[in-house]
């Protein structure tokens, strides 16, 4: 689609997560919908009252300024009390995960929303060519982008054989392997 500039990309919810758990919530939390966590939002809201409506105790930590944009749908809504961003994820059939910033709450809102009929902002991210594979040997856990770069132990040799009658996985000079499952 061409949304952001060469070399950047929007953030997918899994990117909108790491960010959420960077800032301190849970990884349980992060895959919840709704109002979530302790005070990520603040941390990601732009600190005062210049473009907020008061009542917030928006910090800024995280330096990602989020502003109160507001939302469309069929009219503009939250002009300075939400910000609303997109990610590129899709959650169903038309509908893409969002978040949401409010001025009087300090967590942050995940749900899907369908995207025909309503205006967001989005938040472009750059794009960081590496190994996305945490089971590579080179695995690159500031990447977001994979760049084909990976590479893996080589472990030998080995066969994997089910017959639906006591399963096993059997490894090259090491004997069988049967974790009990029935």
């Amino acid at each position: 689609r061409h949304i952001c500039l060469d070399g950047w990309h929007v953030p997918s919810d899994d990117e909108w997560k790491t960010l959420e758990l960077y800032l301190g919530m849970s990884q349980e939390e992060s895959n919840n919908n709704g109002w979530r966590g302790n005070n990520e939002g603040d941390k990601l809201k732009e600190a005062g009252y210049e473009h907020w409506e008061s009542g917030g105790s928006a910090t800024n930590e995280s330096g990602f300024t989020a502003l109160p944009g507001g939302h469309y749908d069929n009219g503009y809504y939250d002009m300075g009390t939400g910000a609303y961003f997109w990610s590129h994820s899709e959650s169903g059939s038309g509908d893409s995960f969002i978040r949401h910033l409010s001025y009087d709450d300090s967590n942050i809102y995940r749900n899907n929303y369908n995207v025909s009929n309503r205006g967001m902002a989005i938040r472009c991210i750059e794009n960081v060519g590496g190994c996305t594979d945490s089971y590579a040997e080179n695995y690159d856990d500031t990447a977001n982008v994979d760049n084909g770069s990976c590479t893996y132990p080589d472990n030998g040799d080995y066969s994997l054989q089910f017959d639906g009658d006591n399963d096993y996985v059997e490894i090259e000079n090491s004997g069988p392997f049967n974790p009990g499952y029935s």
